[in-house]
């Protein structure tokens, strides 16, 4: 697929039950998309739902966008040639934004890509195949059912002002964390000591021989469970930017892990499965100084964080609550857990409705070891991998 603007650069397949998948070819943008096609006669249509960005983006989309493309076939070896249009939130009908090129090699795409797009969206399709073929995605759209957002699954557990911060208490099993912290001491070699606490890193590799990117390492089977279910509430999307990494962060009393923002290393959003002892995670008003694509060896943190304010908004954490955070959270707060062997509950834990045991204001608890799993999107960098 050629031209849009440049919008999408990459392949199509289309398989006989009508599923389509799009895949971008690495070079200007990568990502990818899911969705369907149709068929009538000469003319065909395709709907994909695209999560994509420049390959050396800071700023990545928090969800896919919606296209259609619609085109004719022709009798030549030359490429199809269709119209591409983008598909807004709600009742707004599809807005053509531009053309595109379809073949079934790069090879024939070359006079279109010398060709260049044209100024300003022209129909190549007729409009009455264009409504035919639009008709059509409509009813196989109306055929599925309604899909509950990530959002809307999360809003009961939403406990703070600070926007997309929510906590689900008891999300395993008290044998499911026993054998969890097994599997996480399971070759004490795999844990790197820190400063401030022990990791292990699951599901990232080496830099990529490109120089672009880093290899994607497939998480052990025993962390498949996790990705299943996270997927399953949509916290991340199987498909677009599934759950493939996990960072097991092991903290003994009187460690932490200083405020810092992830970056734009990961998709935007996190959730964390916490086991062991409770502990105090805080959200602080992001500084303007953090630069997170280099390392603060000193804090074992990316670095450019800033010390001495208060937190926006607290959580205590307790064992097997997974807490949720994404959009403005992640963006535009840093988070930490302060360095100490017992914490305080204070006017700014924000969660305190939602605890398993009652605490009050004022209270203080002595933490013992707790192992956390950080599971997140690492973003794709280049198109080695597919």
């Amino acid at each position: 697929v050629l031209g849009c603007e440049g919008a999408l650069s990459g392949y199509v397949y289309l398989d006989p039950s009508g599923r389509a998948v799009y895949i971008s070819d690495g070079v200007q943008v990568v990502g990818r998309g899911v969705g369907r096609w149709v068929q009538q006669g000469r003319a065909a249509a395709v709907e994909l739902d695209v999560f994509q960005y420049a390959a050396a983006a800071a700023d990545i989309p928090e969800r896919p966008h919606r296209f259609r493309g619609l085109w004719t076939v022709n009798d030549g070896p030359g490429p199809h040639r269709g119209d591409w249009y983008v598909c807004p939130e709600g009742d707004e009908a599809p807005r053509l934004v531009g053309s595109f090129d379809i073949a079934h090699t790069t090879m024939q795409l070359l006079p279109a890509a010398l060709e260049g797009t044209r100024a300003g969206p022209a129909p190549r399709v007729a409009s009455g195949t264009r409504d035919a073929l639009m008709a059509t995605l409509d009813a196989a759209a109306a055929e599925e059912p309604p899909k509950v957002s990530s959002a809307d699954r999360l809003e009961p557990y939403r406990i703070s002002d600070v926007d997309s911060i929510h906590y689900i208490p008891n999300w395993i099993k008290p044998e499911q964390e026993a054998e969890f912290l097994a599997i996480a001491d399971g070759d004490m070699r795999q844990w790197e000591d820190m400063r401030t606490r022990s990791s292990q890193e699951w599901g990232a590799g080496d830099r990529c021989s490109c120089g672009r990117g880093l290899m994607r390492m497939p998480l052990p089977s025993s962390q498949q469970p996790l990705a299943d279910a996270l997927h399953q509430l949509d916290i991340f999307d199987g498909a677009l930017y599934p759950m493939n990494s996990v960072r097991i962060n092991g903290y003994k009393p009187g460690q932490g892990i200083y405020p810092h923002c992830d970056g734009p290393v990961y998709y935007p959003k996190v959730a964390i499965l916490s086991l062991g002892s409770p502990c105090i995670f805080s959200f602080y008003p992001r500084s303007g100084t953090e630069d997170c694509m280099k390392w603060d060896p000193e804090h074992d943190v990316p670095g450019g964080h800033t010390f001495g304010q208060e937190p926006q908004a607290s959580v205590l954490l307790e064992p097997r609550s997974l807490l949720v955070f994404s959009h403005d959270a992640f963006w535009h707060h840093r988070h930490g857990i302060n360095a100490v062997s017992k914490d305080q509950v204070t006017q700014k834990v924000c969660n305190l409705e939602a605890l398993e045991r009652h605490y009050e204001v004022g209270e203080t608890f002595d933490r013992s070891r707790r192992v956390s799993l950080t599971m997140r999107h690492l973003l794709p960098r280049c198109a080695c991998q597919g």
